[in-house]
């Protein structure tokens, strides 16, 4: 809370401290998802990220955000990827506060963020999903439109980010957090949160809504399940290494919502 993380913030660019501090987080200390989020968010809360040396670079990580975010596009979201990475093994929260204003401003810069996250170390994952809740619980922007009938631009960008992010990275997130908060807003009625709920579960389980089926689809439901779904894949232009990908997510959230005792069996 007072050396190690702080340390972390002016080792520049080592991935290996990144992994040694996740090793001890959770496998050492054992440390759960609320304890490891709390003391993110006194990190981000703590005067010297204000001020002092940690400020300093605080800022400096900010600008260099900025500036490789200027030029992040699809086609070189590859390539930016391990420019990120570097800067985020340093400073990750001070990465991600700035990623998260370009998501909920521009649509077109999930993609290409989702792909240059991707070699992200654990820990950084698990502070960008960290930050991802808090954004969505404590901004103070409506989650609706001024009509108060569509849902606003920035939290449905979040929604979308968020459970793209958990599909491109689940192997190395701890699924716990995500699940427990979307299941105490819903359980608080806040059914705005049905929109991650919705999108976490189409990308993770497989699940889509179709608007419109053509004969052919209409005709496969009279087949057997394998035809069926082998249907339905084309359609969606799916492969069957996207399949194998798909069955391994499912089993990892069917997993966690088991060991967080939010499934009825």
């Amino acid at each position: 809370r007072e050396i190690v993380l702080p340390a972390a913030c002016v080792h520049h660019e080592h991935a290996a401290f990144n992994f040694e501090i996740w090793e001890f987080m959770t496998r050492r200390s054992s440390l759960s998802y609320e304890l490891r989020y709390h003391l993110y968010s006194e990190m981000r809360m703590s005067r010297c990220w204000i001020s002092g040396f940690l400020g300093v670079n605080h800022a400096h990580v900010m600008w260099c955000t900025r500036k490789i975010l200027r030029r992040l596009s699809k086609d070189n979201a590859s390539e930016k990827a391990f420019e990120i990475s570097r800067v985020t093994h340093s400073n990750g929260l001070s990465v991600f506060e700035v990623a998260l204003e370009q998501v909920c401003g521009y649509e077109n810069m999930i993609t290409p963020l989702i792909d240059a996250f991707k070699v992200m170390t654990p820990l950084c994952v698990d502070q960008l999903m960290y930050y991802c809740l808090e954004y969505m619980a404590k901004r103070d922007s409506s989650k609706l439109k001024k009509d108060g009938t569509n849902i606003a631009s920035w939290f449905n960008n979040m929604c979308q980010f968020t459970s793209l992010l958990v599909q491109s990275s689940y192997a190395k997130l701890d699924l716990s957090g995500i699940l427990n908060y979307l299941y105490a807003r819903l359980l608080s009625n806040e059914v705005l949160y049905v929109i991650l709920f919705r999108e976490l579960f189409s990308v993770m389980a497989g699940i889509s809504v179709q608007e419109s089926l053509s004969d052919r689809e209409c005709m496969a439901f009279q087949a057997f399940p394998a035809l069926r779904d082998y249907v339905f894949r084309q359609a969606k232009g799916s492969d069957f290494a996207a399949l194998e990908s798909e069955k391994k997510s499912r089993t990892k959230l069917f997993e966690s919502l088991k060991e967080n005792e939010l499934v009825i069996q």
